[in-house]
């Protein structure tokens, strides 16, 4: 763990809630964080898979172009990352009804309910965390990271 300087140069406001946004990003990004809530949901994947499993369980249905945009990834690794979740049944590929040069990629049944607990367990976790909090302070820091993510256009 990074320590901060007890003397030196002072973070003004703005730096104070980077630090702190990147701390807490960090720690639920982490693959330790990963691993727990795979194992706790009892997730088929890897835990390495979790960042790509994710935007598939929040949308549905993603075009596999639009997946390795955002995901920051290529067409091959799309392509390896979607036959590990075809094998364990949580996508599959559907013909695109008005092009069929493409196709989607689409959670089955079982990915949906791998998606439920996933959900479930990482919901769990934040009321585990949020326990001490009063409903005001929690309902405010959820209006306040959601007005900052649509102003830097996330």
């Amino acid at each position: 763990m990074i320590r901060q300087p007890s003397e030196g140069i002072q973070p003004n406001s703005e730096l104070k809630v980077l630090r702190a946004m990147l701390r807490f990003t960090q720690g639920w990004t982490s693959g330790s964080s990963y691993e727990r809530w795979c194992g706790a949901a009892e997730l088929e994947i890897d835990s390495q898979d979790l960042k790509h499993f994710y935007p598939l369980a929040t949308s549905g249905i993603v075009k596999p172009s639009e997946f390795a945009l955002h995901q920051g990834i290529g067409a091959s690794a799309v392509s390896k990352i979607i036959a590990r979740f075809t094998a364990v049944g949580y996508v599959t590929r559907r013909a695109n009804p008005e092009d069929a040069r493409s196709n989607y990629i689409v959670l089955t049944q079982k990915g949906m309910d791998a998606a439920q607990r996933l959900f479930d367990v990482v919901e769990e976790e934040l009321k585990l965390t949020l326990e001490t909090w009063s409903q005001r302070d929690i309902s405010a820091i959820g209006a306040l990271v959601t007005r900052l993510a649509d102003d830097s256009g996330y």
